[in-house]
């Protein structure tokens, strides 16, 4: 009996043993590999969605040129108001402002500039005696401070629009620009300072009193392309009728297409009319067309004769205008 708890007890002992030098079994990793793979998958994702974050933002970021416009005539606004020049008189914020480009390949396309500004100078007596220089020194202020404004916005200047330099009694006979003018572009946007080169009394303002005038606008690329497709036609018609032309060549030898624009075109089915402009003349163009093709009926600042529209074989249905009253007498 003795023997069998002993050999028991060494059977047991042996079992127990055994089991103490086994092999240990692997830990079971699953468990952490998947906390592992779960943390990686939250940390791209976290990434990308800070990327996607920062790109929508970025994207959000940019300005469409409409809206950089009027942050740029306020900008202008403000600046001026905070350094007045010497002879400031009023600064009004305007929505009847307009922009005259020179394009690349010569037509001058006018585009409407909603807002602009313009910045009134007063005139004394002195000024209207002697060359303006106070007025010019006021001039070169106000375009230091636009100039300033626009480098700072990125904007770069364009020499096709602008003025060289800038005249102290601002009586240079420049038919392309005639005022002092300074061009801006960046982006789809376009933008003008323009110091009036008319003397006192030519400009008068609202208050009675006489004015000098600097003003500031804008335009977009988009605005240009689509007054571009419509004016151009009009404009070389214009500019080919040499029976009224040629009263502006013989002031000017170098009166060129780009010294007229058009403004107001106003088109119903066959028949069209505008405003045509040269910086400081203005007169009126009717036209009508024939197939696919536009041709001029007259421009002038007088009705011509409804003899002579004949003449030229004008039918007489286009001797009216969109609203039905006679052009001609």
């Amino acid at each position: 009996m003795v023997f069998n708890i002993a050999f028991i007890s060494q059977i047991k002992y042996i079992k127990y043993s055994r089991s103490f030098h086994r092999k240990p079994k692997m830990k079971n990793n699953h468990g952490f590999s998947n906390i592992l793979i779960i943390g990686l998958i939250l940390i791209l994702l976290s990434s990308g969605g800070y990327f996607l974050f920062n790109y929508l933002n970025k994207k959000s970021e940019i300005i469409k040129p409409e809206d950089e416009i009027n942050i740029i005539v306020d900008f202008v606004k403000l600046e001026i108001e905070n350094k007045k020049p010497k002879y400031f008189k009023n600064l009004k914020k305007v929505e009847d402002g307009y922009v005259w480009w020179i394009t690349q390949d010569g037509y001058s396309i006018i585009t409407d500039s909603n807002p602009a500004i313009n910045v009134e100078l007063h005139v004394n007596p002195e000024m209207k005696k002697a060359a303006r220089r106070p007025i010019a020194d006021d001039f070169k202020e106000l375009t230091q401070i636009v100039r300033n404004i626009m480098q700072k916005k990125g904007f770069k200047l364009n020499n096709l629009n602008s003025n060289s330099e800038i005249e102290t009694d601002m009586s240079s006979k420049n038919f392309t620009f005639y005022d002092y003018i300074q061009a801006y572009e960046k982006d789809g946007s376009k933008c003008l300072g323009v110091a009036n080169g008319d003397i006192p009394p030519v400009y008068s303002s609202f208050d009675g009193e006489d004015s000098l005038v600097y003003s500031f606008g804008c335009t977009t690329d988009e605005k240009i392309k689509q007054n571009y497709l419509i004016h151009t036609t009009f404009i070389d018609l214009i500019f080919s009728d040499e029976s009224y032309i040629s009263y502006f060549k013989e002031d000017n030898k170098n009166f060129k297409k780009n010294n007229i624009a058009i403004s107001g075109v106003t088109i119903s089915g066959d028949r069209a009319t505008a405003s045509v402009r040269a910086r400081r003349s203005g007169w009126g163009a009717f036209f009508y067309k024939e197939g696919n093709e536009w041709k001029l009926i007259h421009q002038g600042q007088a009705a011509p004769l409804c003899s002579d529209l004949e003449k030229r074989g004008i039918p007489k249905k286009y001797h009216e205008n969109l609203w039905g009253n006679s052009i001609c007498y």
